[in-house]
């Protein structure tokens, strides 16, 4: 069988090395963190995105640039994983005090955002006959040639995509508005502070019970020290732990191979993300109408979770294109791996009839 510490990682070991790696140089500093992660408190349409960008921000604002500040974060983190392998009553408490912090500075940052968000009301940009000089363009238009000055022209009927004012006006309008915002803004935040709650709690019960080797935890060390930030998108992260040769990783079909890889990746795990707040909204949504003995709407909700998935999965398929083009594979040092290598450190004495160094084993 030979020693464990010397055979070689699963890709999946390495990849749960890696995720538990940077949640819990994250939790390091859970103040940061909780004012940092603020993906899931993403309103509307844009909540799916969440799951793509949740390790983005965190991971600028809490990992140090500095390399050697930064292997003092990582060697934190991995004491903690391992602590994680002891006592269950341990893990609990652990389990316990993460979902708390988590939960409530979730609350505390995403309460504020999401006010203004819903004050804000972005809505994209409608350009109100913005096209009309171009359709003159087009074969058989009545219209005549196409005219710039006129293009021009219909540039300033664009909408604006906010429009604070308006909102806040139509909210102070009558109580029933207010309350309706209000309801929209708590109802987001909760959503959000939930799964907060739940990725913190996750995170020590995850490292309890993968017993990840410490191979697959060495080689995520070398990863996070090497590329602490673009693996901090899931299609990237995947990317990091295959193993590959270093004449492969140059060349221009490896390259393309992985974005490839990263796009594919990039939008299952997009469209994977866009069913955590529907979920969600199902749940709260149900919760509601038990309450208020209202029908449920299921058609309404099947919709969202349409919108939400393949929302995830374009912006997933994009931003995995982009892992694939920047990410760098995991490549191992192979001369290091070789049995001569072990010679390295053993003893040497010159030999006064010959002029070469030999060695006794």
């Amino acid at each position: 069988m030979g020693d464990p510490a010397q055979q070689d990682s699963s890709y999946m070991d390495r990849l749960t090395a890696m995720g538990l790696l940077r949640e819990n140089m994250f939790m390091g500093n859970p103040g940061t963190y909780a004012l940092s992660d603020i993906s899931e408190d993403l309103p509307g349409s844009l909540r799916p995105l969440g799951h793509i960008i949740k390790n983005v921000l965190p991971s600028h604002t809490i990992i140090s640039e500095d390399p050697e500040k930064r292997k003092v974060q990582i060697q934190g983190a991995l004491d903690k994983i391992k602590a994680a392998r002891g006592s269950k009553q341990e893990l609990a408490k652990e389990m316990g005090s993460n979902a708390l912090n988590m939960g409530l500075g979730s609350l505390m940052g995403g309460l504020p955002m999401l006010a203004l968000f819903h004050l804000l009301g972005p809505r994209g940009i409608r350009p109100k006959g913005m096209m009309a000089g171009y359709r003159k363009k087009l074969p058989g238009y009545a219209g005549g040639a196409f005219s710039p000055g006129e293009f021009a022209k219909n540039i300033g009927n664009s909408q604006s995509p906010i429009t604070p004012l308006r909102n806040l006006k139509k909210i102070l309008s009558s109580g029933k508005r207010f309350g309706h915002f209000a309801k929209k803004t708590v109802n987001d935040s909760l959503t959000g502070a939930g799964i907060a709650a739940m990725t913190g709690a996750a995170i020590p019960l995850i490292a309890h019970s993968t017993q990840v080797s410490d191979k697959a935890l060495d080689e995520a060390k070398k990863i996070m020290e090497d590329q602490p930030y673009i693996t901090s998108l899931p299609a990237s992260e995947m990317l990091s732990v295959i193993k590959q040769k270093k004449e492969e990783q140059d060349s221009a079909s490896g390259k393309l191979k992985n974005i490839g890889i990263g796009t594919g990746v990039g939008a299952l795990t997009g469209a994977a993300g866009g069913l955590t707040p529907a979920v969600m909204n199902f749940g709260l949504a149900g919760l509601s109408r038990l309450v208020s003995k209202k029908p449920f709407n299921t058609a309404k909700l099947m919709q969202g979770l349409k919108r939400d998935v393949l929302t995830g999965a374009k912006w997933g398929a994009g931003l995995g294109a982009l892992s694939g083009a920047t990410t760098k594979n995991y490549v191992e040092d192979e001369y290091a791996t070789m049995p001569h290598q072990r010679l390295n450190n053993l003893p040497t004495q010159l030999d006064e009839n010959q002029e070469t160094t030999s060695y006794k084993i």
